[in-house]
């Protein structure tokens, strides 16, 4: 997991947009920019109707736990305030 940070890059039109460059659309529509933060699961196998590897369905799992913890973090240091 890493923390996204605001990136001013050239933008254009595209199917694909990187994380940081979601973040400055925020910014330049709502002149605000929040905390965002990126998760990512590598993936093995990416033919139509595989589904899930074993070891995609591992990290994915672990991905998930990742995920609670870092909430349970957030919410008990915000509920802390």
């Amino acid at each position: 997991m890493r923390r996204i940070r605001l990136r001013r890059v050239k933008l254009f039109a595209a199917s694909k947009f990187l994380p940081e460059e979601i973040l400055l659309l925020i910014e330049e529509l709502y002149k605000r920019t929040p905390e965002a933060w990126i998760l990512s699961v590598k993936g093995n196998d990416f033919s139509f109707g595989a589904g899930l590897t074993p070891e995609t369905r591992r990290l994915a799992m672990e991905a998930e736990k990742l995920l609670k913890h870092f909430l349970e973090v957030r919410i008990t240091c915000m509920n802390s305030r």
